[in-house]
């Protein structure tokens, strides 16, 4: 399947500039071609708007994220070869285009830097000369993708367009003569575009007191609010904290209960060890750990030796220690009649 080629070009239209108007002409409505004796475009008779491709290129406009930009003599597309750079004129945003059939597309309220303003005011520049993408099938222009000033006409038959007024030295415009940009201020603060000053001044110190006045009703209800809800919230907040503690506590000393009783079942701690063991569990759960994985079993309290019988001398309180049983008392600081009671 064959793809159309979107090719881009210089289209250096004719149009002078001139103080007065929010606005400049960037393309003819209709077929045009270059008059620059270049034969341009090669591929098709001519280039090429009406409402419908103006409607899609307008709309492609729009998506742009940035602006527009208009530099001298399209230096942008030569400063990789001359080295020289490209400063901008001007911008214009591609969501402020508009189609006007029989007239071609106009860029709404552009920007310009005071340099570009000045070369203008002072007709050191005139024209203006945008670079296209077309369709090289159907002539259709797909996009513009930035502007240049210039003195080099290449179409001939464009209207004169002006310059936004901001390079002239004066605001004060005629209501024929408001900027588009103002119609719109006008109309956004529910005025005509024949209000006065006075009136566009009165609307928007109206407009100032409400938000003024909305704005201090909210610093009231954020106030209320606080001293409302703020003892409330730091109560909350450490019955919280008390139950969690409390909460905790319970499951640690459920923790250290079974670490010691499972400790004493095995033999590596005696009863009068109990106490100090779940007193070191309850402040430091980790030592008493490595204390028992350490301590060594006792066979004599693991017990019974003798397999629920009675021992052999068994009420003989008397009755002679082993060696064994001796080191067991001295480790456990046990007394005889304290040993032969537990054994």
């Amino acid at each position: 399947m064959a793809h159309r080629i979107r090719k881009t070009a210089l289209a250096a239209l004719t149009f002078e500039l001139t103080p007065g108007a929010g606005e400049i002409q960037l393309l003819p409505d209709g077929f045009f071609r270059a008059a620059d004796g270049s034969g341009r475009p090669e591929e098709v008779a001519a280039w090429h708007i009406d409402a419908d491709i103006a409607s899609k290129l307008l709309a492609r406009m729009a998506a742009k994220p940035n602006k527009i930009l208009i530099d001298y003599e399209h230096q942008t597309l030569h400063k990789e070869t001359n080295g020289q750079p490209a400063p901008a004129a001007g911008w214009f945003i591609g969501s402020a285009l508009e189609y006007r059939p029989g007239a071609g597309v106009f860029a709404i309220d552009p920007q310009w830097s005071p340099r570009a303003r000045g070369y203008i005011a002072d007709d050191e520049y005139k024209y203006i000369s945008p670079v296209i993408s077309y369709d090289t099938a159907t002539g259709a222009v797909l996009d513009i993708r930035m502007v240049a000033l210039s003195n080099f006409v290449g179409i001939a038959g464009m209207s004169e367009v002006a310059l936004t007024a901001l390079c002239g030295d004066t605001n004060d415009f005629s209501t024929e003569e408001v900027p588009h940009m103002l119609k719109k201020l006008l109309a956004a603060i529910g005025l005509a575009e024949t209000a006065s000053e006075a009136e566009a001044l009165g609307a928007i110190a109206a407009l100032t007191a409400k938000a003024d006045s909305v704005a201090s009703l909210q610093e009231k209800v954020t106030a209320l609010t606080a001293q409302g809800t703020d003892s409330k919230a730091q109560d909350a907040m450490l019955a919280m904290q008390t139950q969690v503690a409390a909460l905790t506590a319970s499951i640690n000393e459920a923790h250290v209960k079974k670490i010691v009783a499972d400790a004493r079942a095995v033999g590596k701690l005696v009863a009068d060890q109990e106490e100090w063991a779940l007193d070191l569990g309850k402040t430091n759960l980790a030592s008493l750990t490595a204390y028992i994985e350490k301590a060594q079993p006792i066979v004599a309290l693991q017990g019974l030796q003798t397999n629920g019988n009675p021992p052999a001398g068994a009420g003989q309180r008397d009755a002679a220690l082993t060696a064994t049983d001796e080191k067991v008392m001295a480790q456990f600081g046990l007394s005889k009649d304290e040993y032969v009671a537990n054994r």
